[in-house]
């Protein structure tokens, strides 16, 4: 379930610098960027810089001959260095990254709302089928890939058909069953029954880890 690293650990350095500039409130100077990270040519900062903007970490603006060039982390980017968590309207049936990559919804400093760390993501409710865990409909719930759920915990989980490869997301309690051979799938509301399934054609997309109220509904 661990996704493929995205970045070398010098590229996430490269973002985290920049992180640390944004949370001063500005974007660096190149010789200031170069300094915090002790590069000695400006082309081995350009290189990672450009492979950072291919692979939609950051976005850079160029404001012409003269001036000082821009650096912007994107929606990705704030994501992996914890400057913020990206919402996602639904739990994705395909790749967790991509899904993250695309989206344009993200809320700022959660920190003051929930402690989070790079890489966890908010998924907005729909339903009611965890009503008696206390998660309502609209509600934001933080959800951490990449780590192996306990028994009963609740998950974003992938179900995958056998016969048609067709794959539903839901948000449910996750039990082993028969030595981890099986899972059952349980809601948190009586009105819809427990589901099981080969643990083969389950995924765990995220692993719930808190939860925040949406106010305006």
């Amino acid at each position: 379930m661990n996704p493929a690293k995205p970045l070398t650990d010098r590229q996430i350095q490269v973002l985290e610098a920049l992180a640390d500039f944004w949370r001063e409130g500005r974007s660096p100077t190149t010789s200031e960027l170069m300094q915090r990270l002790r590069l000695q040519t400006i082309s081995g900062l350009d290189d990672m810089l450009g492979r950072l903007q291919t692979k939609g970490f950051l976005l850079i603006e160029q404001p012409g001959k003269g001036k000082q060039r821009r650096f912007e982390l994107t929606v990705q980017g704030k994501a992996i260095t914890g400057l913020g968590i990206p919402v996602l309207g639904s739990i994705p049936a395909g790749p967790l990254q991509e899904a993250i990559q695309q989206n344009d919804e993200w809320v700022e400093d959660a920190g003051s709302l929930l402690r989070h760390k790079p890489g966890d993501f908010l998924l907005r409710v729909s339903g009611d089928s965890m009503l008696h865990a206390g998660i309502l409909p609209h509600d934001l719930v933080l959800l951490r890939p990449g780590v192996e759920p306990r028994n009963g915990e609740i998950v974003a989980a992938q179900i995958t058909d056998e016969v048609s490869g067709s794959v539903e997301a839901t948000l449910k309690h996750l039990d082993y069953l028969e030595g981890k051979k099986k899972v059952r799938l349980r809601a948190a509301n009586p009105a819809y029954p427990d589901r099981e399934f080969p643990a083969r054609n389950v995924s765990v997309a995220g692993v719930f880890r808190g939860l925040v109220r949406d106010s305006s509904h």
